[in-house]
């Protein structure tokens, strides 16, 4: 079970990365991008997440979104943190 685990946080930080350099920049990105760009749901992105910020290697962020009502809106984003240095 353990390959499983580790194959599930490299696919986890390999969206973190590609969110990183798409339209989310620098304010990292959202659950709901994740779980776009994963084709995960975002109970599973949001339990990764929590296994990620446990590990000291998640920082978590306000991002600026456009939401439905086209207004500016913060909702939490998630930026990676290589050991202990935000990427």
């Amino acid at each position: 079970m353990a390959g499983i685990a580790e194959i599930t946080e490299q696919e986890l930080l390999d969206a973190l990365k590609r969110a990183a350099g798409d339209a989310a920049g620098e304010d990292g990105a959202t659950t709901v991008e994740l779980a776009d760009s994963l084709g995960w749901t975002k109970a599973r992105v949001r339990g990764a997440l929590k296994s990620l910020a446990r590990a000291g290697r998640l920082e978590v962020v306000q991002a600026r979104r456009v939401n439905l009502a086209g207004r500016v809106s913060s909702v939490p984003g998630y930026r990676l943190r290589n050991n202990g240095v935000t990427e």
